[in-house]
């Protein structure tokens, strides 16, 4: 048997890595988690990417990973600067 290594990385795949951090960063940190957007539109944001939301996040909330494994049942309060890393289901 013989070992298998990872192949090294390169230019494109970092940058695809960076733009992808980059998008999310811009949706789910900055867009989501701006004070001047209502709350509604925050939870709007956050189902149109795939989270299952009952509650609506809170200003300066900022969202790692993947929102389809995010699931917030009713009543739950997001404090300011929270951040949830969704990175598992």
């Amino acid at each position: 048997m013989s070992a298998r290594t990872a192949s090294p990385s390169t230019f494109g795949s970092r940058l695809r890595d960076d733009a992808i951090h980059a998008r999310e960063y811009t949706l789910f940190t900055l867009l989501l988690g701006s004070p001047f957007l209502p709350r509604a539109v925050r939870r709007l944001i956050a189902s149109a990417a795939g989270a299952d939301l009952a509650s609506s996040p809170g200003p300066l909330f900022s969202l790692t990973g993947d929102p389809k494994n995010l699931v917030v049942g009713r009543g739950v309060y997001f404090n300011r600067h929270v951040t949830v890393e969704a990175v598992a289901p």
